[in-house]
């Protein structure tokens, strides 16, 4: 994930103070997504549909006072700001404030969420993290391949103003290995002082393993509510553009599901893919484009 400051807007705030000037300042740079695809599902008609869109801005300033490095990152779809992020660096490690993904997402999810067209039962946190602002710290202790996460959110409600919070504090903190072959990361997330009185919490592995000919990946853990969902999956690459993805997903409640996917990078950010999945959810085929810039 790109890392985001707030570096132009201390140097927009400062004009030409030292601070500003001293600074190393790159951005603002635009970016997008735009994912388009049909859907033939079982016992319905054909679906064409945007699957996903964003537009964003971001950017980065490196040699600040005090040897900090700074970055900013704002990402907005149709239903207003999905990440808005401030991240300071140094040699402290890199504190972030915003709205962004969680630490069972960026430490364990992550390494299933390639198929993100067919889809497969991921259910990355049962304690509902990722949807209010935080504070996350990480440090990878002076560039070891050992990375530590500590997330904080207060449920300050949804990122778009529709739903206020309850003044519930979430934590969560992960370890993440991640050198040679691939990587491995293992998050303890917390929900403290539940409507009933209980604390719940529970644990997610998930990791990635390289092997030339096929990248494997796995993602599991013990839940909230004592189960223990997972998604297993292998990327193989057919040649330098066309690669082939099967996963296997079940969430250990009522729903398994298995996606194979054919994907082509055709280059200048357009992927083009064409897919099936077979389970316990419908059965569907599914063609698109995905364009990023």
């Amino acid at each position: 994930m790109k890392k985001m400051t707030i570096a132009l807007f201390t140097a927009a705030a400062m004009g030409g103070s030292s601070l500003a000037l001293a600074a190393d300042v790159d951005g603002p740079n635009p970016f997008g997504r735009l994912d388009v695809r049909a859907v033939d599902t079982d016992g319905a008609d054909v679906d064409l549909t945007q699957a996903s869109y964003h537009l964003g801005l971001a950017g980065s300033a490196t040699g600040l006072a005090g040897g900090l490095d700074a970055s900013y990152y704002a990402r907005l779809n149709d239903s207003g700001l999905q990440y808005g992020t401030i991240t300071f660096e140094g040699g402290f490690g890199a504190l972030n404030a915003g709205f962004d993904d969680d630490l069972v997402y960026k430490f364990a999810g992550v390494n299933v969420d390639v198929l993100r067209s067919g889809g497969v039962p991921n259910t990355f946190s049962g304690l509902n993290f990722g949807q209010d602002a935080v504070v996350q710290y990480m440090n990878d202790f002076g560039g070891s391949p050992i990375m530590l996460g500590v997330h904080i959110d207060d449920d300050t409600g949804a990122i778009d103003g529709t739903a206020g919070g309850d003044g519930i504090q979430n934590t969560q903190v992960g370890l993440m290995f991640d050198h040679g072959m691939g990587n491995v990361g293992v998050v303890y997330s917390e929900q403290d002082a539940l409507a009933n009185g209980d604390s719940d919490d529970e644990i997610r592995v998930g990791g990635s393993l390289n092997l030339d000919v096929a990248t494997l990946r796995l993602y599991t853990g013990d839940d909230a509510d004592g189960n223990m969902p997972y998604t297993l999956g292998a990327s193989v690459p057919l040649n330098d553009v066309v690669t082939l993805h099967a996963f296997h997903g079940d969430d250990d409640v009522d729903t398994s599901d298995t996606t194979a996917e054919l994907r082509a990078n055709l280059g200048g950010g357009l992927d083009v893919y064409a897919g099936a999945r077979s389970g316990d959810s419908d059965d569907s085929m599914y063609v698109g484009s995905r364009w990023g810039f």
